[in-house]
């Protein structure tokens, strides 16, 4: 039975609290007012910028813009990975969806003044943020859940301006090439890839390549907490997207992960393998399975086919250690920090929202 902080998160997570917050918050408003950090040295803060034009006219909202300085390392440790990631993705970006790039900032926005401090104080920490009646849009890629919170309040008609992007599953193209996928298994983001990416591959007659690391608290890295409010948040409303359960979650840190890194090693390149890190997901993030117990990691493998036998030679066998810090340096390597990040056919991608720009990959020459 999950633990009763196990329910208290899967209740402040729920689709009837976030609406219950909209209704409080639309109630409270005096006009549509989105409030923008932007981050000129973040391609995707520029991008987005580009568009709030059309946004303002198409809701008929009004706009307060601020300009904010560098993250503090401590919310961004990789800041320099994440600039070069941020301007290449970008571009692939604002090309999927047929926009210029680099846009245009309009002169409100280039000029706005400094409100790094407004920011933190309303409990975020990076730049190309939309802030609207309690709840955070990042870039372009969830721009569309506040133009259907928009329209859900008889704001604006028709599709959004920036529908969200996603994989073609009606492509029947065949390719031989494989997916190699990082991913953590305390990560939700992985969570959420490692439920369609293979599906993917199978779509194409690809192959997934696992290649799990440490979750980033494990390494060595701190996390803050509004970081990892957002992100939980952030994770709810996709996953209600994707129709994947979350929310009765039990923190896999430490422990529970140690062991399932242990078992999933035993089982990489065998069948099993999808079965395992599934059924490790949807314990942890969503029937709030305590994996670092007997009980619970024995109900995780029984599903996946995995003996009590097999379990215990997995957790006595560490050389998935090494085998694990090679992953995270093959991600270095490839100009990446965190998960979950994927190479196809040389070219490195992060994201769970990233599989369209996965299956454009498969097939570049």
């Amino acid at each position: 039975m999950a633990a009763l902080k196990s329910y208290i998160i899967r209740y402040l997570l729920s689709e009837g609290r976030m609406l219950r917050k909209r209704v409080f918050y639309e109630s409270k408003m005096t006009s549509r007012e989105i409030v923008f950090f932007h981050d000129p040295k973040d391609a995707h803060s520029v991008l987005l910028a580009s568009q709030i034009p059309a946004l303002l006219d198409w809701y008929g909202l009004t706009l307060r813009a601020f300009t904010i300085t560098d993250m503090p390392p401590k919310y961004a440790p990789e800041l320099d990975a994440l600039r070069a990631w941020a301007k290449e993705d970008a571009r692939w970006l604002s090309a999927r969806l047929g926009i210029k790039f680099p846009g245009h900032v309009p002169g409100e926005i280039a000029d706005a003044p400094e409100g790094t401090a407004q920011l933190l104080k309303l409990g975020h920490y990076q730049g190309g943020m939309i802030y609207y009646a309690g709840e955070w849009y990042w870039g372009l890629d969830r721009l569309h859940f506040l133009e259907e919170r928009l329209q859900d309040i008889g704001r604006g008609e028709g599709a959004p301006i920036t529908p969200p992007v996603d994989w073609d599953r009606n492509d029947t193209r065949k390719t031989d090439r494989s997916i190699k996928a990082f991913l953590s298994l305390r990560s939700p983001y992985s969570y959420l890839a490692a439920m369609k990416i293979y599906d993917l591959a199978r779509q194409h007659e690809a192959t997934v390549s696992l290649r799990p690391v440490l979750p980033m608290l494990m390494r060595g890295y701190d996390v803050p907490k509004s970081k990892r409010l957002y992100i939980a948040g952030d994770v709810a409303r996709q996953a209600r997207r994707k129709n994947i359960p979350y929310g009765l979650i039990s923190d896999a840190v430490g422990k529970p992960t140690e062991r399932g890194m242990a078992v999933l090693f035993s089982v990489l390149g065998t069948p099993r393998e999808e079965a395992f890190l599934k059924s490790f997901y949807k314990a942890v993030w969503a029937e709030g399975v305590n994996a670092g117990s007997a009980i619970g990691l024995r109900r995780i493998c029984e599903r996946a086919g995995i003996t009590r036998d097999e379990v215990g030679a997995a957790l006595r066998d560490e050389t998935w250690r090494a085998k694990a810090a090679k992953n995270q340096a093959d991600l270095h390597a490839a100009g990446l920090w965190g998960v979950p990040s994927f190479i196809v056919n040389g070219q490195a991608v992060w994201g769970e929202d990233r599989l369209a720009r996965i299956q454009e990959n498969l097939f570049q020459n």
